[in-house]
């Protein structure tokens, strides 16, 4: 799939009419702002053949390693 697509499909499956200014951020990375009828904004970066809402939201961090238990001293 391409950015049209992934594009068309988004569109094709909003409620009401859309307009898309599509532009180039400071780190040069392409980028597309979807604008409702009701004038609220959405942004989206393009990656390679994917549309993903902008900022992107980093993974969870995981706190605990595994196997931590298995570095105790026999006894403890």
């Amino acid at each position: 799939m391409d950015i049209e697509t992934a594009l068309r499909r988004h569109l094709r499956e909003a409620a009401d009419d859309q307009k898309v200014a599509v532009w180039v951020n400071n780190e040069d990375r392409m980028m597309l702002t979807v604008t409702n009828a009701d004038g609220s904004q959405t942004e989206f970066v393009a990656v390679e053949d994917k549309l993903i809402p902008w900022p992107v939201k980093p993974p969870a961090q995981r706190v605990a390693a595994e196997g931590f238990d298995a570095h105790k001293g026999m006894g403890s």
